[in-house]
């Protein structure tokens, strides 16, 4: 068996009484489909394989003074791409936040920037860890 390697993302995480609110529909949607819960956050870069890059990362957040920041939701979208985006609230690309990503992806030579999203339902089976198989199709989406 071959083993996958580790991807980390970076995440920003919510102000407290936006981080409860989420929370709660998190849980409810894991609940209901029997998934994982997992803490609200705004995905801002993903595919990063060497752990070591985020000391860059969290320097440069702590000097930018771009935080924080306020995001602009553009809609709730759902897909069968990624587990990590089953459901999940779009936000808007704006000039500082692709900027502020941008500069995070380079210093850490994290992966491709998909748009930023905060993930309500990922499909990870709550027990086993690993995507469902109902939902593992792309011409299949999660129901809310």
């Amino acid at each position: 068996m071959r083993l996958m390697p580790l991807l980390y993302s970076i995440w920003l995480l919510p102000q407290a009484a936006k981080e409860q609110a989420l929370q709660a529909v998190i849980d409810g949607l894991a609940d209901q489909h029997g998934t994982v819960r997992f803490q609200p956050h705004l995905t801002v870069g993903g595919s990063l394989r060497n752990i070591a890059a985020l000391d860059a990362a969290s320097a440069y957040v702590k000097q930018s003074g771009l935080l924080p920041l306020t995001a602009t939701v553009t809609g709730v979208a759902s897909g069968a791409e990624s587990p990590f985006r089953a459901v999940f609230v779009e936000i808007e690309n704006s000039p500082p936040l692709q900027d502020f990503r941008k500069t995070l992806r380079d210093l850490t030579g994290a992966g491709e920037l998909h748009t930023p999203h905060v993930s309500l339902l990922y499909t990870l089976d709550r027990n086993t860890q690993q995507p469902m198989p109902r939902w593992r199709a792309a011409s299949r989406r999660p129901p809310c």
